[in-house]
């Protein structure tokens, strides 16, 4: 009777043993899985985000030709020009306020054709 106790008992901790060490195993392959997981995805959104900014880029890059080509400081003061003494002209330029209106006309057009895209996409 004691050989059948010291077989089932050697057979327990065999087995628990056995038990321990496809469990680090698994262990050590889920770790090894996840870190390698967790790269692929880093990569991925990099890769993604990557290529998100290159066709951002490229977009903002011909909408900023597209308003630079619009320059109209030199129509701000021109048809005011016949009106004005030579001297508030001159000021005028050399304040910058062609520019100046340049800039407010060209950041409400923007705003104006921003507002066309409907609430529904740029909503989360």
């Amino acid at each position: 009777m004691d050989l059948i106790n010291d077989i089932i008992e050697w057979l327990g901790k065999f087995w628990d043993v056995l038990y321990n060490f496809f469990y680090w195993i698994a262990s050590a392959v889920l770790v090894l899985l996840k870190w390698l997981l967790t790269g692929l995805l880093t990569v991925l959104i990099t890769i993604f985000g990557e290529i998100f900014f290159f066709i951002a880029d490229g977009f903002f890059t011909i909408v900023e030709g597209f308003f630079s080509t619009l320059d109209l400081s030199s129509l701000a003061l021109i048809s005011f020009g016949s009106d004005l003494n030579a001297q508030l002209v001159w000021f005028a330029v050399q304040l910058g306020l062609a520019q100046c209106i340049s800039l407010l006309a060209s950041g409400l057009t923007i705003r104006l054709l921003l507002n066309l895209i409907p609430a529904s996409l740029t909503r989360i």
